[in-house]
C-alpha cells in the first residue's frame, strides 16, 4: 500500500510539474493582400518564447528559410502583426520587449518578404494570438 501511495504521489508530481512545460498556442493566420503568404503568432511555454512566424507558398521548396520572423523572450510577450503590402510584414511589440531575433528579410527561392519591427508604448494594446495566460492556462492575458 505504501508503494502504491508513493507511485501515486510521483505520478501526481510528474503530471502537475510537467504540464506547464507543454503549453503552446498559435493565433489566427493573417494572409498577405495577395494571399501568397501568411503570418501568425505563437506563444510557447516550453521554449519561453513568443514568435511571429511567416510562411509563403513558394517557400516549401529547398532551400527552406527560417520562418521565425521575430523571436521575443517570454511567452507572454504581446505582439501584433499586419501586412503593409504583399511583401512587407509589420510586427509590433511593446517598447520594453526583449527581442532575441529579428530577420529583416526572409526569402525563399523565388521572392523575399521584408519584416519591420515597430516598438509601441505599453499603453497601446497590441495583444494578438491565442492569449496565453498563467502557466498552463490558455485564458486571455
Amino acid at each position: 500500500m505504501a508503494r502504491n501511495f508513493a507511485l501515486s504521489c510521483l505520478l501526481t508530481a510528474l503530471v502537475a510539474g510537467c504540464g506547464e512545460f507543454v503549453s503552446f498556442c498559435e493565433g489566427p493566420e493573417v494572409k498577405s493582400p495577395d494571399g501568397r503568404c501568411s503570418a501568425s503568432l505563437v506563444q510557447d511555454i516550453a521554449t519561453h518564447r513568443a514568435y511571429a512566424v511567416l510562411e509563403c507558398r513558394a517557400w516549401h521548396v529547398a532551400p527552406f528559410p527560417d520562418w521565425n520572423a521575430v523571436v521575443a523572450k517570454g511567452p507572454r510577450t504581446p505582439m501584433g502583426i499586419r501586412w503593409l503590402t504583399d511583401r512587407v510584414l509589420e510586427v509590433a511589440v511593446n517598447d520594453d520587449a526583449t527581442i532575441e531575433r529579428l530577420q529583416p528579410r526572409i526569402g525563399g527561392p523565388s521572392y523575399e518578404v521584408e519584416v519591420l519591427l515597430k516598438k509601441v508604448p505599453k499603453s497601446v494594446s497590441i495583444i494578438e494570438g491565442c492569449g496565453l495566460g498563467a502557466l498552463g492556462d490558455l485564458s486571455p492575458f
